[in-house]
């Protein structure tokens, strides 16, 4: 057991020291005071700063005492105060760490979740991509049927036409033909 009270009675001590330096802190500042008491500072000023030193000494001998003795030492108002800041800065600094911890989860879940989604985008680009890829070609085959065709019909067109200029040009060499019949039958020879 005596292992375990050293340190708390090493820290007791150290607190009881601190202590004692912040009254000899405040003793001298309420002498200072009451040394420039004509100067402005009021009497009652200086005497309430040798009352708050003269508190000070006194907790200082307390925890001193109950150092010695191996009791526990009440902490005094300061040094709650000083407990609370650290605990402030503590809750502080877990949060901080407790942001950052969302932070990087959010990141690290998200970011693949957004690839997977600009990739199914991407990938619908590419199909439509693809389908008008298909329909080129199936429209570059059309046009050439269309040509091809457009090529036959104008073929059959003219073949038509020299159809029509050969019948017409045998009308003419039957009207001609008729004609000299009618010529030698109206000449009698």
């Amino acid at each position: 057991m005596q292992a375990t009270a050293t340190p708390q009675a090493t820290t007791i001590q150290a607190t009881a020291a601190q202590a004692a330096r912040d009254a000899q802190a405040a003793a001298q500042t309420a002498d200072q005071a009451a040394a420039q008491a004509g100067a402005g500072i009021t009497r009652e000023r200086a005497q309430s700063l040798r009352d708050q030193a003269q508190s000070l000494r006194d907790e200082a001998r307390a925890m001193r005492d109950a150092a010695r003795q191996g009791g526990t030492i009440a902490p005094s108002d300061m040094q709650l105060r000083a407990m609370e800041y650290e605990h402030r800065r503590s809750q502080q600094k877990m949060e901080f760490a407790g942001f950052l911890v969302v932070t990087l989860a959010v990141v690290a879940i998200f970011t693949p979740i957004a690839r997977a989604f600009a990739r199914r985008v991407e990938g619908k680009r590419t199909e439509a991509f693809k389908s008008d890829d298909g329909s080129r070609d199936q429209l570059q085959r059309m046009e050439q049927a269309i040509d091809a065709m457009a090529i036959e019909i104008e073929r059959i067109s003219e073949g038509q036409r020299f159809t029509t200029k050969l019948l017409s040009g045998r009308e003419e060499v039957r009207l001609a033909a008729g004609q000299r019949e009618a010529a030698e039958r109206v000449r009698p020879n």
